[in-house]
């Protein structure tokens, strides 16, 4: 640029010098004419050096004023950059006065008036900036001690002899709110000749309730390290033991001023104290977790395995600074655990001499624990851990109304009855919570206990109760007198025999009839329930043929095959009788006319092998009877003084089935009672008979009630109310059977 401008100043000068000559030759030329004497070349000399001398004139002030034009700029230019740099400094002063952490008032010493302060002052006073201009020096203090005003006191100058600052605690005002606390740092500074107190204000009301925050967490820690019953330790990184607590004292045997500042090598023996080194060094070299078995000796001598957690703890730089261990004693543990294992096996031996299924269940309804009886029912070993529906119900997920879901909810225990297909057997099945401390449920126990033979019992109690009622009832339309006497014998055997095949469910039902020397029995009726009709039969048996069944028809009176092909008493009838027939189970009951065998009557049952019951063993007798009461009265006059006869054998008779009669009449007298009755209520027939009918008989029609029993213990018997006819007028025959047997079974 310089050189630019000395081209430009030459170029001026150049054109200066030839406009110059230019003048100069015109004016020689004027001269040269007006006087024409001067000579030429004096003239053009004259010209010439008058043009040199404008010229470097012309370039000397030129020169000269524009060094001046220069260095005035140059002057302006750096006004203008101090300036821009005051302003700067200005900004950045702002900015950090403004953005201090600690509140910052400037005040000018003379006045004791404050000229400057931060935002920080008024987010600590929480007072405007137009309310803190307002307030002296000495009024932003709220302190009897008002340290700022003895500051600003001018008597005191000697404060400030040296640059040193000064710090005390003071509290600061707080709009609408209680002092703060602070720490204030004052110093004294010169600002154009005039001094000024510029004071920090630091909160530490929030650095004394750390403190004291603090203090109280060290002395908590304190107090938990005490009453943890786990015995803990920590070291420096120089292995000397800095502290521990009551269990660690009680472990080695050394109080904690004699543990405190010693190492591993004072309080243990050398072999031992060796390894305790080597682990604290790896521990060091490679912070983290670390875990071992080892052992413990402690002062009384007494060793002990032990397991040791250490870790290390670092300062805030990061720096490991020493390590932290804690003991587990594995003897007392290990004791327990023996002691726990015997406890879980004589646990186990216990449920599993259980007849009955147990196992424990978590809230997933995994199987926890079984005992051998579950195990032999269903999947072995692999119970334990498997789903209880999957292996109880062989389901995939768990169904909606499992007793045990809606025990995890609840917390009620329950019980249930519950059919399973793969064992083909009833369960009583009992549900238990098990809880926590909180009242939680966590577990149940599942108690499953085989109720087969009890539910095989009761269906059978209950299909009794129906065969007895149906039984009771058969016989009740049989021994109406009047109907026993007014029926012809062809149409009362017929009948007879419907009844029965009805009653007990039969395909045959017969009555057969034995010739005078008793080696021939003749079918005279025989009834087919499956073709609803009598057949033609003409059927003999002779006791040539079968003597093993003659033998023991007449003998015992009573034949009950369950399975006639095997049975002693009908093997003999198998291939001419049993077989062609297709007949399985017989039950076949002797007809007597006083002591003398008058026929058999006779119930077959084809299909499966049926077996026969105690109840229905005594409703063939009874129907036994009933047929050898109407063929003796059959055999009577029709006259009155007879009839009376009939009905007395009748009545003795009757006394001689296992079933109690009783007839009682509309005013519930009792007219008519059995012997066996007489054994039944365990009083004579002639105190029950022509009384009121006992509370026990009124109140329990068709129901259960409890009896003497023929060996003279107590039983059950099953009582059936039938209404009848006695001498003309209405009445009620009661019919008690013994059930005691059953209910055994």
């Amino acid at each position: 640029m310089k050189k630019e401008n000395n081209n430009s100043l030459w170029l001026r000068g150049l054109s200066i010098f030839v406009f110059m000559m230019i003048i100069t030759s015109s004016v020689c030329f004027i001269d040269k004419t007006i006087l024409k004497d001067n000579p030429k070349l004096y003239a053009f000399i004259i010209h010439l050096v008058i043009s040199i001398v404008v010229t470097i004139s012309y370039l000397f002030l030129h020169k000269k004023l524009s060094l001046f034009a220069e260095i005035l700029k140059s002057k302006n230019e750096n006004e203008s950059r101090l300036l821009d740099a005051i302003r700067k400094s200005e900004e950045r002063y702002r900015a950090i006065f403004d953005s201090a952490t600690d509140a910052l008032i400037l005040i000018d010493k003379e006045n004791g008036k404050i000229t400057e302060f931060n935002h920080s002052l008024l987010k600590l006073t929480g007072f405007e900036e137009n309310e803190i201009l307002k307030l002296s020096a000495e009024e932003i203090e709220d302190t009897p001690n008002n340290n700022i005003k003895v500051l600003l006191d001018k008597k005191e100058k000697n404060l400030f002899t040296t640059k040193k600052s000064i710090t005390f605690i003071t509290y600061l005002k707080r709009k609408n709110s209680i002092p703060v606390k602070v720490s204030a740092t004052l110093n004294q500074i010169n600002i154009c000749d005039r001094d000024y107190l510029l004071i920090s204000f630091h909160d530490i009301s929030e650095e004394e309730l750390i403190s004291m925050q603090l203090q109280e967490q060290m002395h908590f820690s304190e107090t938990l390290l005490e009453i943890v019953p786990v015995p803990i330790f920590y070291k420096n990184k120089q292995g000397r033991y800095i502290g521990c607590n009551s269990a660690f004292e009680k472990l080695i045997g050394f109080r904690k001023d004699q543990i405190i500042g010693k190492t591993v090598y004072d309080i243990a023996p050398k072999e031992i104290a060796e390894e305790y080194h080597k682990k604290d060094q790896e521990l060091f070299e490679k912070p983290g977790i670390q875990t071992y078995n080892w052992k413990v000796i402690s002062r009384t001598g007494e060793i002990k395995n032990v397991i040791f957690y250490k870790t290390v703890y670092i300062n805030k730089k990061g720096e490991v600074i020493g390590l932290i261990g804690s003991v587990i004693d594995l003897t007392e543990i290990q004791q327990k655990n023996r002691e726990l294992k015997l406890s879980y096996e004589r646990w186990q031996r216990t449920f599993d001499a259980f007849d009955d299924m147990v196992f424990v269940i978590d809230k997933s309804y995994n199987i926890l624990f079984s005992n051998t009886a579950l195990k032999k029912n269903f999947y072995g070993e692999f119970v334990d851990g498997a789903k209880c529906f999957k292996i109880i119900h062989g389901v995939d997920s768990q169904p909606d109304s499992c007793p045990c879901k809606n025990v995890f909810e609840d917390g009620l225990k329950r019980n249930i009855e519950i059919f399973l297909n793969q064992l083909n057997s009833y369960f009583d099945c009992s549900f238990y919570p098990v809880k926590d401390q909180k009242g939680n449920v966590e577990q149940v126990i599942h108690i499953m206990r085989n109720i087969n033979a009890r539910k095989k019992a009761e269906i059978e109690l209950t299909r009794s109760r129906n065969l007895l009622l149906n039984q009771n009832k058969s016989l009740v339309k049989f021994t109406d007198a009047a109907n026993i006497l007014t029926r012809p014998l062809d149409k009362f055997l017929k009948d007879l025999l419907i009844e029965l095949s009805t009653t007990l469910k039969i395909t045959y039902a017969s009555i057969w009839f034995f010739n005078t020397d008793k080696t021939k029995l003749s079918c005279a009726y025989q009834y087919n329930a499956n073709k609803s009709r009598f057949d033609n039969s003409s059927e003999e048996l002779i006791v040539k043929d079968y003597p093993g069944y003659f033998e023991t028809i007449l003998h015992d009176k009573l034949v009950s095959a369950d399975n006639a092909h095997t049975d002693p008493g009908t093997i003999d009838l198998l291939s001419s009788y049993l077989i062609p027939k297709g007949i399985r189970s017989m039950m076949d009951c002797l007809i007597t006319l006083g002591k003398e065998p008058l026929g058999i009557i006779c119930c077959e049952h084809t299909g499966d092998h049926r077996n026969w019951t105690i109840e229905e063993a005594n409703y063939l007798i009874s129907m036994a009877n009933i047929v050898s009461l109407y063929m003796q009265t059959s055999k009577a006059e029709n006259t009155e003084r007879n009839l009376l006869h009939q009905l007395t054998k009748f009545n003795n008779l009757l006394s001689y089935t296992d079933v109690g009669i009783m007839v009682v009449d509309e005013q519930k007298t009792v007219v008519f009672i059995n012997k066996t009755s007489e054994i039944f209520f365990g009083e004579k027939i002639k105190n029950i008979l022509g009384n009121t009918c006992p509370e026990k008989i009124l109140n329990n029609k068709n129901g259960e009630i409890s009896i003497i029993r023929k060996n003279g213990k107590t039983g059950k018997a099953f009582l059936m109310a039938e209404p009848c006819s006695w001498e003309g007028k209405k009445a009620e025959i009661f019919t008690i059977t013994d059930i005691t047997d059953l209910h055994n079974n």
